[in-house]
């Protein structure tokens, strides 16, 4: 009876996991051909779709989940695989529409082209997006993380 009754737990714990998993799936293919058509509103939302469903994995998985230790290392390496396919797809999504990204938070590779002063603030920018700076920056690459916002004619992130 208590075999009985851990296999009925593992299987519930670990079914639920694999439909999140087949959702996510389901998320990706769904994103490929919105990829294929540049419809990168609907790869975005395809992403969000799947970081829901990919913390809730995670939530069952480190809450539970180590009821079935193999099961547990397998979704873990599920989890940490959907975040670097969000992180690639996001990658993607900004190069070619930055502007959906508004009001998020970014991290990203920056290549500047060209200073432009605004209301006393130097604006940064590489053709698409800037970063503003309070005093003269040097153009040279750089790792930029922050909240995108709109600011005059820019799409910019504030450099800390």
């Amino acid at each position: 009876m208590i075999a009985g009754a851990y296999l009925s737990i593992v299987g519930m714990v670990t079914f639920s996991m694999f439909i999140l998993e087949e959702s996510i799936q389901t998320c990706i293919f769904g994103t490929w051909p919105a990829r294929t058509a540049k419809q990168w509103h609907i790869v975005l939302r395809g992403l969000d779709t799947m970081r829901g469903f990919n913390l809730t994995i995670k939530i069952i998985n480190y809450s539970v989940g180590w009821i079935q230790p193999f099961a547990f290392f397998s979704y873990r390496a599920y989890s940490h695989a959907t975040d670097f396919y969000i992180t690639g797809a996001s990658a993607e999504i900004f190069a070619h529409a930055p502007e959906l990204f508004e009001g998020r938070k970014i991290d990203f590779m920056f290549f500047p082209k060209r200073i432009e002063n605004i209301d006393n603030k130097y604006i940064v920018t590489n053709g698409k997006i800037g970063v503003v700076y309070d005093s003269m920056p040097i153009l040279k690459q750089q790792h930029i993380n922050g909240v995108l916002v709109k600011y005059d004619k820019y799409l910019v992130v504030k450099n800390d």
